[in-house]
């Protein structure tokens, strides 16, 4: 929430006095943004973090139109006015800790001018004041108009006079006043009317009530102990003695000889103060140095208890000691449920249940102390020393507009160095520890599967970091650590090396090469130098630091320094010292001064300019009380109140990139069989203002699904759960992912990535089992083969229109059938069909990765199936999603169907044709047309070619010729799915001489001339 800020100078009526604006009448507090904000920093942004103890803020006297109160960060006594919340300084007072020492139960605060001489009473409700002369002792306290003095006689015997009201200007003796008091008197409380009086006579302890209009003493009575308070109502009078718990004795006011009642008051710590509202006795307490509960630092509860006694409610979670009469009757009271929500509230008694509590005026949290902070890509992380009852480590979004989101605790601070953002949305600690496995790096997110990494170093210093790597400069030994925060087994360096200047800007390592100027930079996933660039430095670089194009090398302190563009292939000449480089420009401090100077040299010259005055005596330097998001984001800083600016560094950032990715996936693994997915991940060299992602079919080329998300900063993950727009997983093949990425400060083009995705747990697309390179399915159609040995081979299609690398399996018998089908049990695995000798045909469930293996899982679809001499699959002809076989009959030539089932099997048969003994040849083959339903082509005994459309009705439209005097010399013919990549079914034949021959499928129902493919396929005994 931001820090509420004063308009000083508004001049009152009262010269002495200044008009503020205050906290102002209580409202909700401000709540942070959620840090999504687009568009680029324009202006200077001051938040804070709240401090977890609450602002100090004192009730000393509460008036009909206002009170009097002191507030922690203001100077002197402030008075607020209930009705508009405004504020005046009062400027300094003379105060003793006396009951109604500044005034008490009125809009009257008295200025002591001279305790034995002179006060001033100002009426904050009118503008006026009225001086008061003292002619008799030493002033005591304010109640209503009325100035209450202690005078010595000279016997010694303690007098009270009274001021002000309808008294003589030179005071008068308050009547009925008991003579013989040698002891200090003290004024304990009162009312606009009346004053409480505690004295001792005679080894008693008495309290005494005095009319202060008529200036004699209406009621005396003895208490038993020396009274530490009281609380005075219209019909009761209250004291208490000192203590923790003490028992509250409640008098009737108008007859203080009648007995009365005890009351025990509600608490257990600190020193209690109490109020009367109505029929409530309402206690707050002071915060003890080591509270039981350490939530209680910031006040402990606002307690009520009933005048006759009964069980304590709790009013305020937490609250200071305040506890000040109105002239209502009600209380004045400073608490809430934390640092963000205090006020200074009304108590009443409404008659209800508990008081009633009415909120009046917000008291703004204080700052907390920032102890370290680091900003990247839009996450803020901090270490706050108060922000909790003890330090601890949070993180918080910074949208590209300055925008700060909600902070998040993360962990305590513990002995931990940091926090150190890294760019990608994590931020990481280093730990000392010389416990054999070493000192390590960690995320602050305790939920966070990576961001760890030891190093066997007993101490050390995180030098850089940048995503998922981080620089370590270990010093027990003394050697330099790089660790990979990215993964989740391997939590050991990923490099060891001397102890170098180094920076890590995406894979790269940048180190010193050799000789003057040389720097290297070495991938750090393949271990293979990058690149070499001469800086032009004259010396070996002590510091390096790399953001996007720029490498800023420096000789060590107060040395040359400069900045080297790799695009540009220039050095630009900029000052030395504490630096730390951003995109574009450096930020560095002038401890001498204690200004904080940027040095902007995009355009190939160095100019610089003042951004901030630091607090003076600020030492602690980048890191500590400033920081630079280098991801083309602002300074943060921290001023002389805790406070943190977002300073805009007036730079144009280079055009977005990625400063590193990856793409993952879990193809292959158990998960993949419910939840299949695919992502790309990028870490951003800047924010983004959006994003959208299209997934296209390499096949088709269409679009099968389209990706979006808003405002993005650090890594950009879009995840596809390999389905499309309608929610259907994808046919197994590749797809190229595209995705699109704007910058949010508008400068520099769109950044376009484009990866190629290869699914094979989609699904199943037609004859498609394997592949040549992982062996898992890739939409390609793949050919069956069949020796006279029993060997059964997978001959994966390449996706160019050729097969590759065959995956065979012996032990099957030489005479089965085999029928390629589609999923029958929705695995998302093509089945085969298999008829063995005996007739019986079974289903077999064919596994990732895998060769056909005779213990592959089946099930049996029963026997009899050798009165057919056709069994083939066209695909889905009825529409239902499932495959379909089609079966002819050997005797009769009758065609059947017999439909894929919910259950894995098939249905009964359904007869389609009477008699087609005239073919010689029936190939199911796919979905020739591009209508998503299965066809048939058919060779008859003049070898015509006739295709045969799947209506989706589990029939097939009258036949259409394709081509005469077709494949004459073709023993098999079969339709093997997509050979070439093109999303279209092909046909792939074998002549007597053993060519094997394609026939490309153009999506429109037919197929273009033939192509040979292969050689030497005759000795096998089947090609399915």
């Amino acid at each position: 929430m931001a820090r509420r800020t004063t308009a000083r100078g508004v001049v009152a009526a009262l010269a002495v006095l200044t008009v503020v604006a205050g906290p102002g009448p209580l409202v909700g507090t401000a709540d942070a943004g959620d840090g999504t904000g687009s568009a680029a920093l324009a202006t200077e942004k001051v938040f804070q973090s709240d401090r977890y103890q609450p602002r100090a803020d004192r009730l000393y006297s509460a008036g009909a139109d206002g009170y009097l109160h002191a507030q922690e960060g203001r100077s002197g006594y402030l008075w607020t006015s209930y009705a508009t919340g405004t504020t005046t300084e009062l400027g300094e007072l003379s105060r003793l800790e006396l009951a109604g020492y500044l005034g008490a139960s009125s809009d009257i605060v008295t200025d002591v001018v001279s305790p034995t001489q002179k006060v001033v009473l100002r009426d904050l409700s009118s503008a006026t004041s009225a001086d008061v002369t003292l002619t008799h002792g030493t002033y005591m306290a304010t109640y209503g108009a009325h100035v209450l003095t202690q005078a010595q006689d000279t016997d010694g015997s303690r007098t009270l006079w009274l001021y002000g009201g309808d008294a003589p200007a030179e005071g008068t003796l308050v009547d009925g006043w008991p003579t013989g008091i040698t002891s200090n008197f003290q004024v304990l409380g009162g009312d606009s009317g009346t004053a409480v009086v505690g004295y001792a006579l005679g080894g008693a302890q008495h309290l005494a009530l005095v009319d202060l209009a008529a200036a004699k003493v209406t009621g005396d009575v003895t208490v038993s102990a020396a009274p530490a308070g009281v609380a005075l109502s219209a019909d009761r009078l209250v004291w208490y003695p000192s203590g923790i718990t003490p028992v509250a004795h409640v008098l009737d006011r108008g007859d203080l000889t009648a007995p009365g009642t005890t009351v025990t008051l509600p608490g257990t710590e600190g020193t209690p103060s109490v109020g009367i509202a109505g029929g409530w006795l309402v206690v707050a307490r002071t915060v003890p140095s080591d509270p039981s509960d350490l939530a209680d630092e910031s006040g402990e509860q606002l307690m009520a208890v009933p005048v006759t006694g009964g069980a304590p409610v709790t009013l305020l979670r937490h609250a200071n000691s305040s506890v000040v009469p109105a002239p209502d009757g009600g209380l004045l009271v400073v608490g809430g449920a934390d640092a963000g929500h205090w006020a200074v509230r009304r108590v009443t008694d409404t008659g209800a249940a508990t008081p009633a509590l009415t909120g009046l005026t917000a008291v703004p949290p204080m700052a907390a102390k920032i102890t370290r902070l680091s900003l990247e890509n839009g996450t803020l992380a901090t270490d706050e020393a108060d922000s909790s009852f003890m330090g601890a480590f949070y993180t918080r979004p910074i949208a590209a507009d300055g925008t700060p989101g909600t902070r998040t605790w993360q962990k305590w601070d513990g002995l931990d160095t940091g926090p150190y953002a890294t760019g990608d949305g994590r931020a990481v600690t280093f730990t000392a520890d010389a416990d054999p496995a070493g000192s390590y790096v960690q995320s602050v997110d305790r939920n966070d599967q990576a961001g760890f990494f030891y190093l066997p170093s007993a101490a050390g210093t995180l030098l850089d970091v940048t995503g998922r790597y981080a620089v370590v400069n270990g010093s027990s030994p003394s050697k330099q650590y790089v660790g990979d925060l990215g993964v989740y087994t391997d939590l050991q360096p990923v490099l060891t090396r001397s102890v170098t200047a180094a920076s890590v800007w995406g894979t790269s390592l940048w180190t010193p090469g050799s000789g003057n100027g040389v720097v290297t930079a070495r991938n750090l996933k393949t271990g293979a130098t990058a690149t070499t660039v001469s800086t032009g430095a004259p010396c070996v670089p002590k510091e390096l630091q790399v953001v996007s194009r720029w490498i800023y090398w420096s000789c060590g302190t107060g040395g040359t320094a400069g900045v080297w563009d790799r695009t540009a292939k220039k050095n630009i000449p900029v000052p030395s010292g504490q630096v730390q480089l951003g995109d574009g420009y450096l930020v560095r401090q002038d401890t001498t001064t204690g200004t904080l100077l940027l040095t902007a040299f995009a355009d190939g010259t160095a100019t610089t300019r003042e951004i901030a005055d630091l607090p003076a005596g600020t030492s602690g330097g980048r890191g500590t009380t400033w920081t630079v998001d280098k991801f083309g984001g602002p300074v943060a800083y921290v001023d002389a109140e805790n406070r943190i600016h977002l300073v805009s560094s007036g730079v144009a950032t280079q055009p977005l990139s990625a400063v590193e990715s990856e793409t993952t996936g879990n193809a292959g693994e158990s998960s993949a069989a419910d939840s299949p997915w695919w992502q790309w991940r990028g870490l951003l060299s800047k924010p983004a203002a959006s994003w959208t992602a299209t997934l296209t079919s390499k096949a088709t080329g269409a679009v099968v699904r389209t990706l979006s998300g808003g405002a993005v900063q650090g890594n950009l993950t879009a995840r596809w759960d390999m389905r499309d727009a309608k929610g259907a997983l994808v046919p197994n093949g590749t797809y190229t992912f595209t995705v699109t990425i704007p910058p949010a400060d508008g400068s520099g083009r769109a950044l376009t990535v484009s990866q190629t995705v290869k699914v094979s747990d989609g699904a199943a697309a037609r004859h498609d089992f394997t592949s040549a390179g992982s062996w898992a399915p890739d939409g390609t159609g793949d050919i069956l083969t069949l020796s006279s040995s029993g060997t059964i081979s997978y001959q994966p299609g390449t996706g160019t229109g050729t097969l590759g690398k065959a995956m065979s399996a012996s032990g099957w018998p030489a005479s089965v059938k085999l029928v390629p089908f589609g999923d029958l049990n929705a695995d998302r695995r093509n089945d085969i069909l298999v008829r063995f000798s005996s007739g019986e045909l079974r289903v077999y469930r064919t596994m990732l990765g895998q060769a056909f293996l005779t213990s592959t899982p089946h099930t049996s679809l029963g026997k009899g199936w050798n009165q057919y001499d056709v069994l083939t699959s066209p695909g889905d002809i009825s529409g239902d999603g499932r495959p379909d076989l089609i079966a002819r009959n050997s005797a009769t030539g009758a065609v059947y169907l017999y439909k894929g089932t919910s259950t894995g099997k098939l249905s009964a048969r359904v007869k389609l044709y009477a008699d087609w003994k005239t073919y010689k040849k029936i190939v199911g083959v796919g979905d020739l047309n591009g209508d998503g339903i299965g066809d048939l082509v058919t060779q008859d005994q003049s070898n015509n070619l006739y295709r045969y459309l799947g209506t989706g009705k589990g029939t097939f439209s009258a036949r259409v010729k394709l081509s005469s005097s077709w494949g004459g010399s073709y023993d098999t013919v079969i339709g093997a799915g997509d050979l070439t990549g093109d999303g279209k079914a092909d046909l792939l034949s074998r002549d007597t001489s053993g060519n094997l021959w394609r026939n490309n499928g153009n999506g429109k129902g037919a197929f273009g001339a033939r192509t040979k493919i292969a050689t030497g396929w005759r000795g096998y005994k089947g090609i399915f």
